[in-house]
């Protein structure tokens, strides 16, 4: 009798949850509850949220501008100075990241159980790839692989739109000493910007040096002679512009210089490939363009 009463209040108790579960639905764990994110790159901070995950995220870096809603979440330094008491502090479940090269933080994610998702992004393809790892690890495919659609389609009809009837020589510079034309780095062959350019049917005037962003000297500027010379900047106004070409002027003889095609592409997202590569590929043909 014990036994028979025993399985009539169990089978009394599993009906009762399904009767909840059908009548008003599964509860659900609000999802910051169990996964916990942290963000460690700008490129990958902007890319979880085109995911629809930035309720899961947690923490970000302190160059984590994009989106404006990224800068809401706790800062955790950047990849060459983390603040791990703060990492720790916000037990993540998963850390997603460029590759990387501090010891002492891999040490600190291993001991707090986060799981590590590193990605690559040097080149285009590299963003696919990077954001098939992320859509994997978060059980969000079907909109990575949406999001990976969509942007290589709009890649594919900008370059179609913008295609150059001229073989320009274009140079990129990506960083200098500020304030004059010292330690200039500039985009090598094997950089996202050289495939953009070629995409448009342009070449890396640049393209022959070793390195993926090398220094030159203003020799190694006069000999290349770009037809086109690009500066990158992340934040650019018209005050500062103007200074940027004043500086410049001490090249005179250099044709972008001297022929007025000293051009500027700007923005957050520029200096770093990313799911907003198509608006860097949009913005840089039209400044060739003019």
């Amino acid at each position: 009798m014990k036994i028979e009463k025993h399985w009539f209040l169990l089978l009394i108790f599993v009906a009762f949850v399904l009767a909840r579960i059908f009548l008003f639905g599964e509860k659900e764990i609000p999802l910051t509850q169990r996964e916990r994110i942290i963000s460690f790159a700008p490129n990958v901070t902007e890319m979880l949220f085109a995911l629809g995950v930035q309720e899961r995220v947690v923490g970000v870096t302190r160059f984590c501008k994009s989106p404006p809603q990224a800068q809401e979440k706790e800062i955790v330094g950047d990849l060459f100075n983390p603040s791990l008491e703060r990492i720790v502090s916000l037990k993540p479940t998963k850390f997603i990241s460029l590759e990387i090269r501090n010891p002492e933080l891999k040490k600190v994610l291993r001991l707090s159980k986060a799981k590590i998702v590193e990605i690559p992004n040097e080149t285009i393809e590299e963003i696919f790839i990077g954001l098939r790892i992320v859509g994997d690890a978060l059980e969000v495919k079907s909109k990575s692989d949406s999001i990976e659609t969509a942007l290589r389609e709009s890649l594919k009809s900008i370059a179609t739109e913008n295609k150059l009837e001229d073989s320009l020589k274009i140079g990129i510079v990506i960083g200098r000493s500020d304030g004059s034309l010292e330690e200039i780095y500039v985009a090598g062959e094997e950089t996202f910007y050289t495939e953009l350019l070629k995409m448009l049917g342009a070449k890396n005037a640049f393209g022959d040096l070793e390195g993926r962003y090398p220094t030159v000297s203003l020799e190694t500027l006069l000999e290349t002679d770009p037809d086109i010379l690009i500066e990158i900047q992340s934040e650019l106004n018209e005050a500062k512009k103007q200074q940027i070409l004043e500086i410049w002027q001490e090249l005179p003889h250099l044709s972008a210089v001297k022929n007025g095609k000293l051009k500027f592409l700007s923005g957050k997202s520029v200096a770093i490939p990313g799911i907003k590569i198509d608006e860097t590929f949009e913005n840089l043909a039209k400044i060739i363009k003019e």
